[in-house]
């Protein structure tokens, strides 16, 4: 895990090159304090990159890293790249280090720009070709590794975070207003290519990019979900492979030469890490960073936390309860660090749950990010299900078992009913459009926001695929990131191994909430590791904080955040005031927007 920087195209000739690099690696330094290195290379290509040693420790992985006629900048961690050495030796390559670097870029030069097919792992990487001056590019398929860049007069910048870019004179910090209003009324802070700022582009996830002269030459989506390939109906079938394929996925993002921590949350997706690494390595220490809050009513989940220390007694776990002067005393910076507005309190928790990882010792922390998001964690996926086919006997019988099994009322089940039904009527598309319009009208009626999701036949899917790709998870890769690599810590999530992945989407969407319970498959694959506790537990909480309702209001009377800023464009400001007014007096119905609005505004004030 590591940052990079650098540019390609006109201005790398210039004598104020080496500086301006210099200075983007610097503002990144979190990223990788263990080694800094920059090369300019036939005064056409800068390339820098700060190290974080995860593995061969030695100076023989330090980047920029040449082999052949290649030079590489790598952020990330290719994690078969043991197995695929042994394939590269067969083919005559002779490798120097012990490290995942070399082994890409022999990949490259054996298979060319397809080596990426092969890769499991996370990353964003760019070569440069000395015979011919080109630069590929390339992101991991889901995005969990960063990188931005934008285009100047002849020149193509690139980082791992904005703050880099922001050194450069020529930055231009103009609010893109369309990712404004998809960040208020929506939540998504990026959105494809789209960031906050109109002339910073995000290299999408699952693409591959050639640049040379300071222009791109062609992009290629190499990766995607077939939401057609629908195979395994049987459920025997399906929990044999999820569990063979998950406990690979541990054991290979256990590779490391450094320490490796969990996050445990009491949640199934981080107890699932856990007790597979316990049940794995029975003689292993493993260490486990978890965060509580034992004055708020559901917040504290150590009884489920406790189940996997019981089961698995080589587990020594770390607690920690931020408080509120915590907060205070942490946000200034941290909101200055993220380079992008804050989107909800969660990502605090997380932050210090890394925090403490890194007061440890840890170098490197396994967490269940994207579990969620296509093995069906979230209640609202029930109502795709009725959608589907209100009609079917085998769905009614589902949702009515949803119903039971989260014992709510007959008003309760009463809405959730009718919003199965509404949802029958349209999919993802027609209601994020309604949602825009209706959800708090800040913008003027005759603004036209521009998004596209998937649209697909199949509603449970459809969603699946978006919350994936577009709605949830780009934005809780984003913290993850952000929040480890501020500690200089390297994150990884098993959950987003791809095969993973494609292997759920294999699978009938009746497994996947089979007797009408959330995340059906993993638990049946699993059964026998997970504790019993852990197993039948149905309800969802995640890294719920006090935030909306108890920091934010906190930290505005502490003077930590502010509400006074005229900076907006294109929004009612006389609704967004209102709604902030009522907020500080008291009125929590709508505190997730007040949340968006005053982090919208801090981000202004910093960044804008």
């Amino acid at each position: 895990m590591c940052g990079i920087a650098g540019f390609e195209g006109r201005f790398a000739g210039d004598p104020k090159a080496m500086g301006w690099l210099e200075s983007m690696l610097t503002a990144i330094q979190h990223r990788g304090p263990d080694y800094s290195g920059k090369e300019l290379h036939d005064q056409k290509v800068a390339l820098g990159h700060n190290r974080l040693s995860i593995l061969d420790l030695s100076e023989a992985g330090n980047q920029p890293f040449r082999y052949k006629n290649y030079t590489i900048c790598f952020n990330g961690e290719v994690y078969n790249y043991l197995e695929l050495q042994k394939e590269l030796e067969q083919e005559g390559h002779v490798f120097k280090t012990t490290c995942d670097t070399e082994v890409l870029l022999a990949a490259y030069d054996q298979w060319g720009e397809a080596c990426v097919d092969r890769f499991i792992g996370m990353w964003a990487f760019v070569i440069y070709h000395h015979e011919d001056g080109r630069l590929f590019i390339s992101r991991d398929r889901f995005g969990i590794k960063p990188l931005y860049y934008l285009i100047h007069n002849g020149t193509f910048y690139f980082a791992s975070e904005i703050k880099a870019l922001r050194t450069l004179p020529i930055f231009d910090s103009t609010v893109d207003l369309n990712q404004q209003a998809l960040f208020l009324q929506l939540g998504w802070h990026t959105f494809g290519e789209h960031t906050m700022y109109e002339k910073v582009k995000m290299v999408e996830r699952a693409t591959n990019m050639v640049v040379k002269d300071g222009a791109i030459e062609s992009t290629n989506r190499y990766w995607d979900v077939d939401l057609d390939d629908v195979r395994i109906a049987s459920m025997n079938e399906a929990k044999e492979a999820f569990r063979e394929c998950f406990l690979n996925s541990i054991m290979l993002h256990n590779r490391s030469d450094v320490p490796v921590g969990i996050s445990l949350s009491g949640g199934i997706d981080s107890s699932s890490i856990a007790s597979v690494t316990g049940h794995l390595n029975p003689e292993q220490d493993i260490r486990t960073f978890s965060v509580f809050y034992a004055d708020h009513v559901g917040m504290d989940e150590r009884p489920y936390m406790q189940a996997v220390l019981d089961k698995y007694p080589a587990i020594t776990p770390t607690f920690i309860s931020p408080t509120t002067d915590d907060i205070i005393e942490v946000v200034e910076d941290y909101v200055g660090h993220q380079d992008l507005p804050l989107l909800g309190s969660s990502f605090i928790s997380h932050f210090f749950v890394v925090k403490a990882a890194k007061e440890h010792g840890m170098k490197v922390l396994l967490e269940g990010q994207g579990a969620d998001e296509y093995l069906v964690g979230y209640l609202r996926s029930f109502y795709r299900i009725l959608a589907q086919n209100p009609f079917s006997f085998t769905r009614q019988r589902a949702f009515a078992k949803h119903l039971r099994n989260e014992q709510y009322d007959f008003l309760t089940s009463a809405k959730r009913i009718a919003m199965g039904l509404l949802y029958s009527l349209g999919g993802d598309q027609q209601f994020q459009e309604l949602e825009m319009k209706f959800g708090q009208p800040f913008l003027p009626s005759s603004k036209r926001v521009n998004f596209s999701v998937k649209q697909h036949s199949n509603k449970l899917n459809e969603f699946l695929y978006n919350l994936l790709f577009f709605t949830e998870l780009p934005r809780l890769l984003h913290y993850t990131d952000m929040n480890s690599m501020f500690h200089s810590i390297e994150s990884r999530v098993p959950f987003l191994d791809h095969r993973l992945v494609e292997l759920l989407f294999q699978m009938s969407p009746d497994l996947k909430v089979e007797h009408g319970i959330t995340k059906a498959v993993m638990r049946e694959g699993l059964r026998d590791i997970l504790p019993e506790k852990i197993y039948s537990r149905k309800d969802k909480i995640g890294f719920k904080t006090p935030g909306e309702t108890t920091w934010l209001r906190s930290l505005l009377l502490n003077g930590a955040l502010t509400t006074q800023n005229d900076a907006f464009e294109g929004l009612n400001l006389s609704k967004a005031t209102r709604l902030l007014d009522q907020y500080k007096a008291g009125d929590n119905k709508h505190a997730t927007m007040a949340w968006r609005l005053v982090f919208l505004n801090q981000w202004v004030t910093k960044h804008g």
